[in-house]
């Protein structure tokens, strides 16, 4: 069974996304099934990597982007025909690359699954500010939204499958995008779940600047730097906890994105005398980012949006609690008072978070309560352990 992964992004390049497909491919191969990845990549070109066969399309023009990124995927795609002949495709989201890819498969005839990994008109319309909070009512909020819709359902109907990963999708995809529920396959995000090496921190001598302080609580806040992660709003939590406890702490904002937003917070952090309490750090590689997470204390979300968020499920891995925004799927994947606790959006959400907050890092026995329960439920999404799901999936697939 040979498989074909297409994906905006892949190592070298980093983020969520590109480490999970990597980390698919690598698992399927030692499932001894056939892998290949269709990316885009600084130049165009087939790399050999992990024993995977990576096909990379060049997506740096200075003329002509839109049609000479097509052009690349055409070629690339004629050519995995040749060499590579897929018996499965599975696109890792909903974007310009997934409809050519589906274009190619439905015409070939090959078994397709496409993962809905995030909306494609609600990030599209908040590119730029938070035009509409609600998923829901994104849809129909103007007439750009309303194409791009159009353009979202064609994209979906290319393909044969469609992967959500909580029943929050299943419902946005059933009720809003007009896919039959025989085509959605609902199944978790999975990662490799590695263990925590130990919650005891070590002193820090506090040389480096931005370094990991390690004599104060850490709470972590990792996402790309976009208008709806609503990280403004950490800024006011961490302002409102200051005034809650003596305890001291840090939060930590790491990622990168809209440099608007960037500035804005660094505004607010300025403005709120928050400097030696909030430190923003720059989007890093999963193998940093990992040193961080070992290095915290708690996860922090205000998301307005979650399809799924395996940042949850990285900071259970590594025993943290959480205090999150209970927005979309995040109900689904933290239970309140079970990993950490789980605010409802309202007119006091900031106050609720700091609150919570509060509780887990003066409270030892609540904190290790949540930091047990978090590694513990981390288990349920190894990837290791469930890549049986995939290779089942991909089987039935190809005899439907």
């Amino acid at each position: 069974m040979k498989i074909l992964l297409a994906t905006g992004v892949y190592p070298p390049r980093i983020g969520g996304p590109a480490r999970q497909v990597h980390d698919l491919a690598v698992a399927l191969k030692d499932s001894n099934i056939e892998v290949a990845i269709l990316t885009f990549g600084d130049k165009s070109g087939v790399e050999e990597s992990d024993g995977i066969r990576v096909y990379y399309i060049k997506d740096k023009f200075k003329l002509f982007k839109l049609w000479r990124k097509y052009a690349g995927i055409k070629k690339m795609l004629k050519r995995i025909h040749g060499e590579f002949k897929p018996d499965v495709i599975h696109s890792n989201s909903v974007r310009f690359l997934a409809y050519w890819v589906g274009a190619y498969a439905r015409k070939n005839k090959i078994p397709s699954l496409t993962k809905y990994a995030g909306d494609f008109v609600y990030e599209k319309i908040n590119q730029n500010s938070l035009v509409v909070a609600d998923v829901e009512n994104v849809f129909r909020q103007n007439t750009k939204a309303r194409i791009l819709t159009i353009i979202e359902k064609k994209i979906l109907n290319k393909f044969d499958f469609v992967w959500a990963q909580s029943n929050y999708q299943k419902n946005i995809l059933v009720g809003h995008l007009g896919v039959k529920p025989e085509k959605i396959i609902t199944m978790p995000n999975y990662i490799n779940i590695k263990p925590r090496i130990s919650r005891d921190k070590e002193p820090s001598d506090n040389t480096e600047e931005g370094a990991i302080q390690s004599k104060r609580k850490i709470i972590l806040s990792t996402s790309r730097f976009v208008p709806w992660k609503n990280l403004e709003a950490q800024v006011f939590v961490a302002k409102k906890l200051r005034e809650l406890t003596t305890t001291p702490f840090f939060l930590y904002l790491v990622g990168g994105g809209n440099a608007e937003i960037l500035g804005r917070i660094s505004r607010l952090i300025k403005e709120n005398s928050l400097i030696n309490e909030i430190k923003i750090l720059p989007q890093v590689s999963p193998l940093e980012i990992g040193k961080i997470f070992e290095q915290a204390d708690v996860y922090l979300s205000t998301s307005l949006y979650e399809p799924f968020g395996i940042v949850f499920v990285e900071a259970m891995a590594a025993g943290l609690p959480i205090v999150a925004l209970g927005t979309c799927s995040v109900p689904e994947i933290i239970k309140d008072g079970h990993v950490g606790f789980v605010v409802k959006r309202g007119p006091n959400y900031i106050d609720y978070l700091a609150e919570r907050l509060k509780v887990v890092i003066e409270n030892e026995d609540i904190y290790e309560y949540f930091a047990r329960n978090s590694l513990k439920e981390a288990e349920k999404y190894d990837l290791k352990s469930n890549v049986g799901k995939f290779v089942d999936l991909y089987k039935k697939m190809i005899h439907v």
